[in-house]
């Protein structure tokens, strides 16, 4: 089953993640939030990494879209994967879908 994570373009979205493992939180050296067009492309969108997009607080990791990474994307799905490395050993943790939705106030807007 496929993560389906929609927002409105241009808008501002943060979603919270805890990486758990034996039921206690962990933290990793690299995370990884990437946005394509679809998985057969080679082409990045716009990443968020720790530090760059990705906080830790507490032991949960936020993962903040700007609103300008959506600002010039087209309505629709896009295919988007968390990775994390820890110790060289990398894994995703994550695959899905991102489904940007219609919005009505755009940027010119807002003067």
């Amino acid at each position: 089953m496929q993560n389906i994570f929609s927002m409105v373009r241009g808008d501002t979205q943060s979603f919270e993640l805890e990486i758990t493992e034996n039921n206690e939180s962990v933290t990793v050296d690299s995370i990884y939030f990437t946005v394509k067009n679809d998985t057969h492309t080679d082409e990045v969108l716009f990443q968020k990494k720790l530090n760059d997009g990705i906080t830790l607080t507490n032991d949960v990791y936020n993962i903040t879209i700007d609103s300008s990474d959506t600002d010039s994307l087209d309505y629709g799905r896009y295919a988007y994967d968390i990775e994390i490395i820890k110790n060289s050993i990398k894994k995703t943790i994550a695959v899905g879908v991102l489904d940007i939705k219609e919005e009505v106030t755009f940027v010119n807007n807002e003067a």
